[in-house]
């Protein structure tokens, strides 16, 4: 815990170190607005909430865009945030079963847990916890607190054991020593340091589909064979069917990406279904770096083992895709 805390406070301190990153800022105003220009259409119910929550901090003119778009412009509201990110103000919570031994022998066993919660539970109103809370607050405040901290507690409908305690003022100190920190955060392995330019923002919005004004053909045409499981390119018998379907009603520079990789012993036995899922971990492990850059430019893909082999789908805006598609491919081979 100690070390996922230093690391933590590291990188919040190499943010307030280096302010606002002019870079980032932009690719973040760039993809909110991309997001927003080409926004798929969702239920009328969660768009009619959305506006209703929207129009309680934005005007009327401003209700669909306000919530969605960021603005590069406002350097004082980022440094405010940037501010926040302060080790006096922060609320760590730690979830341990180490801790049960000393928890039991401060309060006692399920027994002890059952009779107590038929005691508390009509006045319980949460009251405990934000008392407790406060105490530590307080405490690294220098304002003190209003219970004794540390004690072990238990909660009033599940009767989960827990305790309060403020940070210590030696942590407190260390982890605020801004320039100690950020040096902190560059000497990790790997260093904890801002993120390279996405290479997943898209920059060509093209409509593949021709724009001849007739409307959409109804019922929609079926999807067509490029390339049969026995006419592949060399004319030789091949193990590949390619099927294309252009879209000519939403109109949106998206593109999605369904391969089935059949292998009959992907699921010849339990040992070879268990292998078959454990590579498909493996690589979506390896790939982790690249899916969340891709993630935030909106291109994103799922990849699974199934009775007939591993089925494998990329979806996103279509000048990209293709990137996150031979990335996956490569890892995989």
């Amino acid at each position: 815990a100690d070390k996922v805390l230093d690391a933590a406070f590291a990188y919040a301190a190499a943010i307030r170190h280096s302010g606002p990153v002019a870079r980032v800022t932009s690719e973040l105003v760039e993809l909110a607005a991309l997001g927003f220009k080409f926004e798929e259409k969702g239920a009328e119910l969660s768009r009619a909430q959305g506006v209703a929550t929207g129009l309680r901090h934005f005007p009327p003119a401003e209700v669909l865009s306000g919530p969605a778009l960021h603005s590069a412009d406002d350097p004082a509201t980022l440094s405010s945030f940037l501010e926040a990110l302060d080790p006096a103000r922060a609320f760590a919570q730690h979830v341990s079963k180490r801790y049960e031994a000393d928890a039991v022998a401060a309060l006692g066993g399920e027994k002890e847990a059952e009779d107590e919660q038929e005691r508390s539970k009509e006045a319980a109103t949460g009251a405990e916890v934000a008392q407790a809370a406060t105490a530590a607050t307080g405490a690294n405040s220098g304002g003190g607190g209003v219970t004794a901290l540390g004690e072990w507690r238990r909660e009033a409908w599940y009767g989960t054991k827990y305790r309060v305690a403020a940070l210590s003022e030696a942590d407190l100190a260390r982890w605020s020593d801004i320039p100690a920190r950020a040096a902190a955060a560059e000497a990790l392995e790997p260093a904890l340091a801002m993120p390279e330019p996405n290479p997943f923002v898209p920059s060509d919005f093209a409509i593949r589909a021709p724009d001849d004004g007739a409307p959409p053909p109804h019922p929609p045409p079926a999807p067509t064979r490029l390339l049969s499981a026995h006419e592949d390119k060399t004319g030789q018998a091949g193990g590949i069917n390619l099927w294309h379907k252009m879209d000519r009603v939403f109109r949106k520079p998206r593109l999605a990406v369904y391969t089935q990789l059949k292998s009959a012993g992907a699921y010849a036995s339990a040992e070879a279904s268990v292998y078959a899922n454990l590579f498909t971990k493996l690589l979506q492990d390896e790939l982790s770096p690249y899916a969340y850059h891709a993630e935030v430019a909106e291109v994103s893909y799922s990849l699974y083992n199934t009775a007939r082999g591993l089925a494998l789908k990329v979806a996103g805006y279509s000048h990209k895709l293709p990137v996150l598609l031979e990335r996956i491919v490569e890892r995989a081979a």
